[in-house]
């Protein structure tokens, strides 16, 4: 059996991949329009991005080595541009996510509140941005450090071109890595949800979409050719978490809509009062005869 033997290609699957790369681009397409158009980050968890993009990193690297077969055998030309396109729909859906990721993520740091802007009064407020800040730069040297070893460790896996076995074992402790911190990833942003008791700068339209498509791709990555279950289960635990984030962001939306909308009936009652109060007053002013 030769090495660069194609396996089936069916057109659905390709059609149906090819849609969730455009799908993948539209679901995070609010978030980042959120952040450009208030240019304010404050709410989002740097715990949660920085979970996020290393996650998507291990995921990344998990399908490049698994789908290896294809993007060798394409470049010694055994394969046709269509073939490998089609056949790595797979890959180009996790790496379209992992740009996004990474936008939103040089969005957050951006236009984070720093300590000389929108200075909040709370000292409480203060030093929680300030940890935040902290937080990010350290999450910073984080990402770059596991993003750059885990270039080098793969290609010099393909390079030396070490047992099928082995490099299938690798490509599975990165999967199962990704999938244990999507778990890990959405932890902050839902403790950060429960204690700020608003959704901030998290958009519950990314949500809406993201939600059952993060379900919808752990199906598709699954008949990839060359993928298996370990490049899906991230996909199955963010479906699951990000559903929470979602009720979460909803009903606390929900709720201080409920409690401003009462707030300002009780401000327009007590405006009617003083302004009865004052009537009155002006009233037995007038009709009180003068002494003299």
């Amino acid at each position: 059996m030769s090495y660069c033997e194609k396996e089936e290609l069916k057109l659905f699957d390709v059609e149906l991949g090819s849609l969730i790369v455009v799908g993948m681009i539209i679901t995070y397409t609010p978030q980042i329009a959120k952040l450009l158009r208030t240019k304010n980050s404050y709410g989002i968890s740097p715990l949660n991005r920085l979970i996020c993009i290393v996650s998507q990193s291990f995921l990344i690297f998990n399908v490049f080595l698994l789908q290896r077969k294809i993007v060798k055998c394409s470049i010694k030309g055994e394969f046709d541009i269509l073939y490998t396109l089609g056949s790595l729909v797979g890959f180009f859906q996790v790496f379209v996510q992992f740009c996004c990721v990474a936008t939103i993520a040089v969005l957050f740091v951006k236009y984070y509140p720093r300590h000389n802007q929108d200075n909040p009064t709370d000292e409480k407020i203060k030093d929680r941005r300030v940890k935040e800040w902290k937080v990010t730069i350290a999450s910073i040297y984080i990402f770059t450090i596991t993003f750059t070893i885990l270039f080098a460790f793969t290609l010099y896996a393909m390079i030396v071109e070490w047992n099928k076995d082995h490099i299938d074992y690798i490509a599975g402790v990165f999967g199962v890595t990704s999938a244990i911190l999507a778990i890990f990833q959405y932890l902050p942003q839902i403790r950060k949800t429960y204690i700020d008791k608003a959704p901030g700068a998290v958009s519950i339209l990314t949500l809406l979409i993201q939600c059952p498509g993060a379900l919808v791709m752990a199906i598709c990555l699954i008949i990839q050719p060359g993928t298996n279950w370990t490049s899906s289960t991230s996909y199955f635990v963010s479906f699951l978490l990000e559903g929470t984030i979602l009720v979460l962001c909803i009903y606390y939306r929900m709720k201080n809509k409920k409690r401003d909308k009462q707030n300002k009936k009780e401000n327009k009652d007590n405006i009617k009062k003083l302004k009865e109060e004052e009537e009155e007053k002006i009233l037995i002013k007038v009709s009180t005869p003068n002494e003299n």
